[in-house]
């Protein structure tokens, strides 16, 4: 393995720690250049309030609170209602979005709030004037990058349970508080990023995500700071794919030159 390593000119990885541990696979430090994530490159939606109250009207959700969770794998959705049922006296008025992760699955979670005693409606049955429900099922697919945005605090699933979690970036760039699950180990450096930049909290369970709810829906300025640290977090760590792109290009042009050569 480092005889193979070694031979690599360049190697490009995310973080410093990406760095030490393909060190040790025999790789000179001086061949080997943090770029960053060039994830954080994509172009994110941005959401003005115009479109916020646009958005809002198609759900019936206008001056009310969002909490969307998204990307909800088997059983969050049903640790998820628990915590919105007990935050639901305290904050009446607040609605929840809950995007399943698989599409065969958004049917049997519409049942699991009817059968909690919720007032659910589908994403498909919408607009609807005056439909009255607090939770929303987002049954399509390709929404719900676009939803996050409608959020006061988000929620990133398949981290409850072991999945390995999903994108964060998503809620993170509109400048939504992030709340997500120990399981992240899918986006294990981007996880811990975002919580030390103290814009996304790691919830263990339960009692964690009501207690974290609690927090960001009465007290406005937490969330927006938090929501402000979200966003600089995705805007300070793009420039991954210039800089990859800027070490690459000597060598694309080297070895097109060299192609034309042989011709």
């Amino acid at each position: 393995m480092k005889r193979v390593l070694g031979e690599l000119e360049v190697c490009l990885v995310q973080t410093e720690i990406d760095q030490k541990r393909i060190m040790k696979g025999g790789i000179p430090w001086n061949r080997i250049t943090v770029t960053g994530n060039i994830k954080f490159d994509r172009k994110w939606g941005s959401m003005t309030q115009k479109d916020r109250q646009r958005w809002c009207a198609v759900f019936g959700l206008k001056d009310r609170p969002i909490w969307v969770a998204g990307s909800t794998h088997y059983p969050e959705e049903l640790h998820i209602l628990n915590v919105f049922g007990q935050l639901l006296p305290a904050f009446p008025d607040l609605a929840l979005i809950i995007g399943p992760r698989e599409e065969g699955r958004f049917d049997a979670v519409y049942e699991l709030a009817r059968e909690n005693g919720f007032k659910v409606i589908r994403r498909t049955d919408l607009p609807a004037t005056h439909h009255g429900c607090n939770v929303i099922i987002l049954n399509t697919l390709g929404e719900l990058g676009v939803v996050y945005g409608l959020a006061d605090v988000a929620f990133v699933g398949g981290s409850l349970v072991k999945k390995g979690g999903h994108n964060l970036l998503e809620p993170a760039a509109f400048g939504i508080p992030v709340l997500f699950g120990p399981h992240t180990y899918n986006f294990a450096t981007m996880s811990q990023l975002l919580i030390r930049e103290r814009g996304g909290r790691v919830v263990a369970g339960e009692p964690e995500l009501l207690r974290s709810m609690e927090v960001l829906l009465s007290d406005t300025n937490e969330r927006d700071r938090m929501g402000t640290r979200a966003r600089e977090f995705v805007q300070h760590n793009q420039g991954a794919l210039d800089r990859v792109m800027e070490i690459l290009r000597p060598h694309i042009e080297m070895s097109s030159a060299q192609r034309n050569e042989n011709e």
